[in-house]
């Protein structure tokens, strides 16, 4: 091997700067490295595990959503299998194990099983409905032990075990679902990471290639341009045969640049749009980029910020996936770090990228575009300032401060800080707006507001919030000390003070008034506009019961255990919600059951 590069350095003309020559050396060995690599991969994941796993429903399968797609802060970790519209349809344990997690929220993944398995893997099902017997009982005794409505716990090995095709739930709706389906996951056990489930199911086809709309071009600093500007240029692709695309556009760049691309890819049979499994870019024949979606690391997803253009993003929701690797992002996807897909365009002449655009079965879009490097000056310093990364930035604007740690920039980022009058009845402070707003972060920043100017009889009801055009948009939290309020953001934005000072709502929709009920559940609707919903409890003749609440619907059940509820006699519910401020609203009355 390196007989190989000295020869190919020997053979590079002497106008090339050092730094393409290396650039070149590092090519040849990280496409050797990643041959290893994906040898050791794909020995070590799916087909490590040798035993056959059945599919999690026995319904013919359709797919609306497919494992990495790009979600805000995040990628999509598992596969959502369609359930045609139906709730209460089975799901099965795909092989023996044991029941390992589960969890009960209101929110997210709603009602969740986890199943550890042998050889290495857990499986998850999400949105459910209902769990089996064995489950929901297991469940509610802990509910119970606890008092907690949303729990989230784990069990200890074999306690609980399954057989390879047991039904463990009923799929459902459950958490932050927009419609019936299951969400079905497969995780490596030992480093917990989220595996592609289409690893394991060749049985789930696909014949239908990606489509591309438009490519996207970056200066990567201020001396570079494109097309003689430094800026970014987009531009449509058009379709010149059978998945194969082009621009009509001539491109002139130099300097340092990056290149993006935006697309859908598709399954038969259904009208949802999917996320491509790789992108490889090659510059005149040569891979520079690679990226493909075989596992996701949990704790890395939130560099999907950096993956995308954060700024076309939020400007548009729609997703331009940056081929380039920016110094900061060590996102697990990348087929290697050397292969950064940055162009370097410092000598004049006429080149070619291709972009490859692949799913899982490998149908493949290509996207072809010429690119003219322009003369440039390498030995002239372009102006970057990394300190915004690696030192903990303070920024203080007429009282204001916001602290954001170190090592929570993709880049090197400029924020600054103006405060604006509010003239608002519902903000009890100044605005502060920060930019830039378009910023991703990895983290969270520490934001402090002066609260000297609030009547203190007002403050256990104060909480930071972020504001839209002078109006609450949404309640941060806070805790108070010393004169400051102060909480975590989590992006860039227009801050002030509001209050809360109104009870959650809660609307009976089984009449109760002491009249005979005649089934298992008294269900309420319960709401809050402000603050939000922090908890909500039940007690029936004075004793914890469960309840079961879908937040999207705004609806709590209460059920009725024959078990833990005398039959045939007078009761009293009061059902208690408190919001995040600690307004808390509360509901009684009789009934007869």
């Amino acid at each position: 091997m390196s007989k190989k590069i000295d020869t190919l350095a020997k053979s590079i003309e002497i106008n090339i700067p050092i730094t393409m020559i290396l650039n070149k050396i590092n090519i040849y060995k990280s496409i050797f490295l990643i041959f290893l690599t994906s040898l050791f991969y794909h020995n070590t994941q799916a087909q490590s595990y040798t035993r056959e796993l059945i599919l999690p429903m026995d319904i013919p399968i359709f797919l609306s959503a497919n494992f990495g797609e790009l979600r805000p802060n995040h990628y999509h970790t598992g596969i959502d299998i369609k359930t045609q519209s139906i709730i209460g349809l089975n799901v099965f344990s795909i092989d023996d194990g044991y029941v390992s997690r589960i969890k009960v929220g209101p929110k997210g993944y709603g009602k969740t099983i986890f199943i550890t398995h042998p050889n290495g893997i857990i499986s998850v099902y999400a949105h459910l409905e209902a769990f089996s017997k064995s489950i929901d009982q297991l469940t509610q005794e802990y509910q119970y032990e606890q008092k907690l409505n949303i729990v989230d716990f784990s069990i200890e090995k074999n306690k609980l075990t399954v057989k390879k095709g047991e039904i463990i739930a009923k799929a459902g709706n459950s958490g932050s679902s927009q419609g019936p389906h299951l969400h079905f996951e497969i995780r490596d056990a030992y480093s917990e990471r989220a595996l592609n489930p289409l690893q394991f199911y060749p049985q789930i086809t696909d014949n239908v290639a990606p489509k591309i709309f438009y490519v996207k071009l970056y200066p990567l600093d201020s001396l570079s341009t494109i097309n003689g500007k430094n800026s970014p240029l987009i531009s449509k692709a058009v379709l010149k045969g059978q998945n194969a695309y082009t621009i009509n556009q001539k491109i002139i760049v130099s300097g340092n640049i990056g290149v993006g691309i935006q697309g859908d890819d598709y399954f038969p049979d259904v009208h949802h749009t999917f996320g491509f499994y790789s992108i490889d870019l090659y510059l005149d024949d040569s891979l520079i980029y690679a990226h493909k979606l075989d596992k996701v690391d949990f704790g890395e997803s939130k560099n999907i910020n950096n993956f995308i253009d954060y700024d076309h993003y939020t400007k548009t929701k729609k997703h331009i996936q940056k081929s380039y690797i920016s110094t900061f992002n060590k996102l697990g996807i990348y087929q290697s770090q050397v292969l950064d897909g940055k162009i370097h365009a410092y000598n004049e002449g006429n080149h070619h990228l291709t972009f490859e655009v692949k799913d899982f079965a490998q149908n493949k879009a290509t996207l072809n575009l010429d690119i003219t490097y322009s003369k440039s000056n390498e030995n002239k310093n372009s102006s970057s300032n990394l300190s915004s990364y690696f030192d903990t930035r303070k920024i203080q604007c007429d009282g204001c401060a916001l602290v954001i740690p170190k090592g929570n920039f993709y880049d090197a980022e400029n924020i600054t800080c103006r405060k604006i009058t509010a003239n608002s009845p519902y903000l009890l402070s100044d605005i502060y707006s920060f930019s830039n707003q378009s910023i991703a972060i990895k983290g969270a920043a520490k934001l402090s507001l002066p609260i000297d100017s609030i009547d203190k009889n007002l403050l256990s009801k104060i909480q930071i919030v972020s504001v839209r055009n002078k109006q609450i948009n949404k309640y941060i939290g806070g805790i108070i000390n010393n004169n400051y309020i102060t909480a975590y953001i989590t992006n860039f934005s227009n801050y002030s003070i509001g209050i809360d000072t109104i009870k959650p709502n809660i609307i009976n929709r089984t009449t109760l008034k002491g009249e005979r009920i005649y089934t298992n559940e008294i269900k309420f609707f319960i709401s809050d506009n402000e603050s939000g919903i922090l908890c909500y409890n039940a007690y029936i003749d004075g004793n914890w019961t469960i309840v079961d609440y879908d937040a999207k619907y705004n609806l709590a059940k209460v059920y009725l255990d024959n078990e833990k509820i005398k039959s045939n006699t007078n009761h009293t519910i009061s059902f208690l919600v408190t919001d995040n401020s600690g307004n808390t609203e509360e509901f009684t009355d009789t009934f007869f059951w």
